[in-house]
């Protein structure tokens, strides 16, 4: 879009208002629009389900500067940050499950059996996110007594089948994905993401 567009001005006043991280509520989540077709702006912001509620707002507020910097003058762009993701289109996306892009952050250290380490943890939580936050963060012990942590969550504007099948669409792709077995990664997707470590979440 063009510099000082309808569709600019609609987006600037949506994504850099401090209010779009002080309405965030209580689950950490908020999506809201603004003006009418072919210039209307959606935004879907959402903080992980255990950071605290200034973390999630600071992290919001960081987020709407940098989304619009790595994507200028785009009509959606989705960014992913440490403890939050923000999601802005001219479509509509409230409501509506997003599988594209699939994502994958990995580091390069490998566990020694990786079919027991995917598996274990990851598959229990798929079917734990019942409350509305769509979030679900469990532990357990895998192989060579290493402990894995994973964590699951849906933006909360989706149902809980919508949520599991976005989750499940993730989970499918893990044994052609290069994080297979990695000791971290993280699966991410506009409406889903999952990650899996050895090392415990912090808050």
């Amino acid at each position: 879009f063009s510099p000082n567009s309808a569709y600019d001005t609609n987006l600037n006043t949506l994504v850099l208002l401090s209010t779009l991280s002080q309405n965030m509520d209580s689950y950490g989540f908020y999506n809201t629009s603004i003006g009418q077709n072919p210039d209307k702006v959606s935004v879907i912001a959402q903080c992980r389900g255990d950071v605290e509620s200034q973390t999630c707002r600071n992290c919001i507020t960081n987020a709407t500067l940098k989304i619009l910097e790595v994507c200028p003058y785009k009509k959606s762009g989705f960014g992913y940050y440490d403890g939050c993701t923000l999601r802005y289109s001219n479509e509509s996306i409230i409501g509506t499950v997003s599988n594209n892009p699939l994502v994958f952050i990995y580091n390069t250290a490998n566990v020694s059996s990786p079919d027991e380490f995917m598996q274990e943890d990851l598959r229990t939580l798929l079917v734990s996110l019942q409350s509305k936050r769509k979030f679900a963060r469990n532990s357990t012990h895998g192989p060579d007594f290493q402990t894995i942590h994973a964590l699951v969550q849906c933006t909360a504007d989706l149902s809980a089948e919508e949520c599991f099948n976005c989750l499940r669409t993730g989970y499918e792709s893990l044994p052609t994905c290069p994080c297979y077995g990695k000791l971290y990664a993280t699966v991410l997707m506009p409406s889903c993401n999952f990650i899996f470590q050895v090392n415990p979440f912090s808050n």
